[in-house]
């Protein structure tokens, strides 16, 4: 069985600002979202991690790189976990933006995962379908390890309950992923969601955050 850890990255200046930021030259970690990945990285280190696997956006790779050093592991980067794309919202704050993207999102958890982002932006299927991409080569990689995983909180609540056997994509609806929330996967025959945000969801070995 694999153990994968999926961490969102800490506060950048774009989440304290209410920003949409889902593309790669969104910002850099925040004062506060260090702290956070410090903080979180000092939790994991007595945890036998095996891999450290990364968006390529820059605010998931500081965190990464925190959460590796106690490990002395190197970051891997998966651009299949990068943020989902919220096309030509990227940038804006205002209230027209965000009801065109929380609908969205809204009915990719509530079932229909076909709509689009906008004009330009993901589908739910094409997130899902890059989640799934990389569940499937992490577990491969790794059929016995603990491995840790950082993207990002859009991707984490519309399609991670996807993906898992025990959810229904509804569990994602309205559940914000606050920045370092830890969602802990075991990966054998199936895939099953053990613990969200610190909430036991199934039986198994005993999740790392309770």
């Amino acid at each position: 069985m694999t153990r994968l850890l999926f961490v969102r990255h800490g506060e950048t200046e774009h989440n304290a600002l209410g920003q949409i930021s889902t593309h790669t030259h969104g910002g850099r970690l925040s004062e506060r979202g260090r702290q956070q990945a410090q903080e979180l990285a000092l939790h994991l280190s007595e945890i036998g991690i095996a891999a450290v696997y990364s968006s390529p956006m820059e605010r998931a790779l500081q965190t990464a790189e925190l959460l590796a050093a106690p490990h002395g592991l190197a970051v891997a980067i998966r651009d299949d976990l990068r943020e989902l794309s919220a096309g030509e919202l990227d940038g804006r704050s205002d209230d027209e933006a965000f009801t065109i993207l929380n609908s969205t999102l809204d009915a990719w958890s509530t079932g229909d995962a076909t709509p689009r982002i906008g004009a330009s932006g993901d589908t739910g299927i094409d997130v899902i379908q890059r989640l799934s991409n990389v569940i499937a080569s992490v577990t491969s990689a790794h059929p016995d390890d603990t491995v840790a995983l950082v993207t990002h909180g859009g991707i984490l609540q519309t399609a991670l309950p996807w993906v898992c056997s025990n959810l229904q994509p509804e569990y994602g609806y309205r559940r914000h992923v606050m920045n370092t929330t830890v969602i802990e996967l075991h990966c054998g025959g199936d895939i099953q969601c053990v613990a969200w945000a610190g909430t036991t969801l199934a039986p198994s070995i005993r999740p790392v955050f309770m």
